[in-house]
């Protein structure tokens, strides 16, 4: 399976390379380090995986609305490996 990693320590260019490649479905994974918060746009995705504890309600129900965003025949699924992300 075709995966990229996004994080603060690689250059602006390169994470719009791989924005551009996940919305082109050319990628499949995106693994986004702390990058995905308020003001950050990435392509419509349909799995999220939270693998950390995330500290307001506000910030959960915007990282959540990343995968809800509404499509014909989509289905949106969500795996909360902390059980109870909200801190």
């Amino acid at each position: 399976i075709s995966a990229e990693v996004i994080h603060s320590q690689i250059p602006q260019y390169e994470i719009e390379r791989i924005l551009q490649a996940f919305e082109s479905k050319q990628i499949k994974v995106l693994v986004a380090v702390d990058m995905i918060n308020e003001g950050f746009d990435v392509p419509d995705a349909d799995v999220l995986i939270l693998s950390r504890v995330v500290a307001s309600f506000g910030l959960y129900r915007q990282l959540c609305g990343r995968v809800l965003r509404p499509r014909k025949g989509k289905h949106a699924l969500i795996l909360d490996l902390n059980g109870d992300s909200i801190a």
